[in-house]
């Protein structure tokens, strides 16, 4: 997981590696969205702390959730256009901004040539990106598979031009990251196990009774379960069926970052 106020993805977006020693020239990320700079930060950040970096993931796949991605710049650009007129849109935003930039951007930092699918754009998008990449890794046709979540808490407000207030909000909005490198449970011993639970699919035949009021509301969510390794926690897909999280090594050591 990673959590940044706008000023700290100004410093991602000129080198999104973990080891400041490796400075990147990046024109690449000069026009990406923040949640495209920051969704490929936090992959680097776990490739970096948990030993992927021989990982070939050439084969893998990318699936991204943000959360209203590009609203913001959007609000910005309508302004300027409404100003300079259609010369004021820069032929970069549309790529940049689009529901497909983080898992498209990701792929081709990464050199993955397996499928990259942007999911939802709304808080939707949890439930959504997890089934969508429950199914792609249930084919058994990658052998890997990273998934991506991001978005603004509270949600980025473009600044009023009429106001001083930094960016229409106070206090400054963080934008979170979580990037998960998910695996087939039959390739690993992994040490956290997701699993999706179809609604009339699951090894007991019902919903734990549990699932029907935990919601799985926002990233933060997540990433907390994930950091505090809790032996068990499910949450409800809406209509997907729930999700379970299982820590298969408890103890004071386990959890991620």
């Amino acid at each position: 997981m990673l959590r940044a106020s706008p000023d700290q993805i100004a410093a991602l977006r000129r080198n999104p590696l973990p080891t400041p020693c490796q400075p990147l020239s990046l024109p690449l990320l000069k026009h990406a969205d923040d949640q495209t700079v920051i969704g490929l930060a936090a992959v680097y950040q776990a490739i970096h702390h948990h030993g992927l970096a021989e990982t070939d993931f050439s084969e893998w796949g990318v699936v991204a959730a943000p959360s209203y991605l590009g609203r913001a710049a959007l609000a910005a650009t309508l302004q300027r256009m409404a100003v300079e007129g259609a010369w004021g849109i820069s032929p970069h935003f549309i790529p940049h901004h689009s529901l497909h930039a983080i898992s498209g951007t990701i792929s081709q930092f990464l050199k993955i040539h397996g499928p990259n699918f942007g999911i939802e754009s709304t808080p939707r998008g949890l439930a959504e990106g997890l089934t969508v990449a429950a199914t792609l890794l249930a084919t058994g046709e990658l052998p890997g598979l990273w998934l991506v979540f991001t978005e603004y808490e509270p949600e980025l407000v473009p600044a009023d031009p009429s106001s001083s207030t930094a960016n229409g909000f106070a206090p400054v909005p963080t934008c979170i990251a979580l990037a998960l490198a998910l695996v087939p449970d039959a390739s690993l011993s992994p040490e956290i196990m997701l699993r999706i639970c179809p609604q009339a699919n699951s090894r007991s035949g019902a919903a734990p009774a549990w699932a029907a009021w935990m919601p799985l509301e926002n990233v933060r969510t997540l990433a907390g379960a994930l950091a505090h390794g809790l032996p068990s926690r499910h949450w409800r897909l809406g209509s997907h069926g729930w999700v379970e999280l299982t820590d298969m090594d408890p103890g004071p050591e386990s959890g991620c970052e």
